[in-house]
């Protein structure tokens, strides 16, 4: 038995349902549509805000890449400015203070403020300058932008420095030349407390192609090593310095044990050991000699224009030249003088930095009849020969030994042989020392290697 079942559905009127179908279909369409209107425009926000983005992006990243760039034009004239200093004072590319400068600053009365440095020594007032495009021309085109550079004596400024020695220093005067060496300097015990090399402020602003800049500023001293011995003396020994046999030596004599034979005031001789004493202990603490130096024996190697290196036995004779222009050891500054007076040996011309490093091996022996200017560091003993002249500082971490005449124009240092008593310096010859401070700071500037103190991106 089949049984069927009809539907039939009718509307009100009696009409089919057919038409609300219809009309159900038609109103989905449109929901349809407006969804797809607000995927699309949501689609589009997100494309927006995507393109946005990724602009932004791309010029934080420009801007980055050109902020960087003109750090980096900035630090290559810090570099630049670096390197003049490190020229001498006769170089028309050097900046700092030529020897005249130092000497007009030097003869003003403690402390020295940046104004009357400038007028005495005839420094810009407005500091020295120069610019990436006078480096060299060929380079300079080739650079993604330029720097300049302004090299000036830096002053206290407020609170930028503190001054560290009351009796030495103007508190609260913003013009005060900051020393390095008073106001803060070299580490270890036995270091100078008194201002040697003043310290410069280098503004180097760095310009890209598209007009972005950056500016470093860095202090820096000219140099980071000592040429001034303790207790105000121009020759200075740890153990004992036995002059009997000197002929001449003008200025101050001392010993750190207190053993100074030979010291004739009649030659310009003056045994500072008793009357400086105290001030001559302070200054110094047996056995640190690196420390007095400034910078380590490793740590100098890289500046030395002049290194030898000896591990064996026997001695090892060195020729210094003679002292003419290209000579290994440097230019005297007359090499027809051999007088008293030290003025003649205070210059711009060229010096050197030489480092015998023999603390393992031989003695060093110097030729005779030979010249030369710049600092002299020997790591073992020395033994100097006659007809030797010498303009700047001597450190000898060994043994001196004298044969014949001998002039040196500026200081000297004298470590000793700690395993035998009294044989820091042994004459047997003439030894001249004409002692001075001028001659020794002057190839100071000239050998000397620039520190960098602090820097500051402003």
């Amino acid at each position: 038995m089949k049984i069927g079942l009809k539907r039939s559905v009718r509307l009100k009127g009696g009409k089919a349902d057919g038409g609300m179908a219809a009309s159900a279909c038609k109103n989905e369409k449109g929901f349809a549509l407006i969804l797809s209107l607000m995927v699309m425009a949501g689609m589009a926000v997100l494309a927006i805000g995507i393109f946005t983005t990724s602009t932004t992006d791309m010029y934080i990243a420009r801007n980055e890449k050109e902020s960087r760039m003109a750090f980096y034009l900035a630090e290559a004239g810090i570099d630049e400015a670096l390197g003049r200093l490190d020229l001498g004072g006769g170089n028309p590319r050097f900046v700092g203070e030529n020897t005249a400068q130092k000497a007009a600053r030097r003869a003003l009365a403690e402390p020295v403020t940046k104004s009357d440095a400038e007028t005495a020594g005839g420094y810009p007032e407005a500091g020295q300058t120069f610019a990436s495009t006078f480096m060299n021309y060929s380079l300079a085109a080739d650079l993604p932008g330029t720097y300049s550079v302004t090299v000036t004596y830096a002053a206290e400024a407020g609170d930028t420095w503190t001054c560290q020695v009351a009796d030495n220093c103007i508190i609260g005067d913003d013009d005060e030349i900051v020393m390095f060496g008073k106001n803060f300097g070299f580490s270890g015990d036995g270091v100078p407390s008194e201002g040697i090399n003043p310290v410069f402020q280098i503004d180097s602003t760095g310009t890209t192609n598209s007009g972005t800049e950056v500016t470093v500023r860095v202090y820096v001293t000219s140099s980071a090593l000592n040429v001034l011995p303790p207790g105000n003396s121009i020759m200075w020994s740890e153990e004992a310095i036995d002059i009997a046999n000197l002929k001449t030596i003008t200025g101050k004599v001392a010993s750190f044990e207190n053993k100074v034979f030979g010291c004739m005031t009649a030659l310009g001789c003056e045994d500072v050991t008793t009357t400086d004493a105290a001030a001559a202990v302070t200054a110094w603490t047996e056995g640190d000699m690196d420390d007095y130096l400034g910078l380590t024996i490793p740590a100098l190697q890289s500046y030395a224009d002049v290194y030898e290196f000896y591990d064996g036995g026997g001695t090892n004779t060195l020729d210094p030249g003679d002292g003419l222009v290209g000579s290994p050891w440097g230019e005297v500054c007359d090499p027809l003088d051999d007088s008293s007076d030290y003025s003649l040996h205070v210059c711009d011309k060229e010096a050197k930095l030489v480092i015998i490093d023999n603390a393992t091996g031989g003695d060093a022996s110097i030729s005779s009849n030979s010249k030369g200017r710049g600092i002299l560091v020997v790591t073992g003993n020395l033994e100097l020969s006659g007809g030797f002249v010498w303009e700047g500082m001597i450190y000898v971490m060994g043994t001196l030994k004298v044969n014949g005449n001998v002039v040196v124009y500026g200081t000297a240092m004298i470590d000793g042989d700690d395993g035998v008593a009294d044989e820091d310096v042994e004459v047997n010859g003439s030894f001249n020392v004409w002692g001075s401070e001028e001659v020794a700071l002057s190839v100071g500037d000239a050998v000397g290697v620039p520190k960098l103190l602090r820097w500051v991106r402003i």
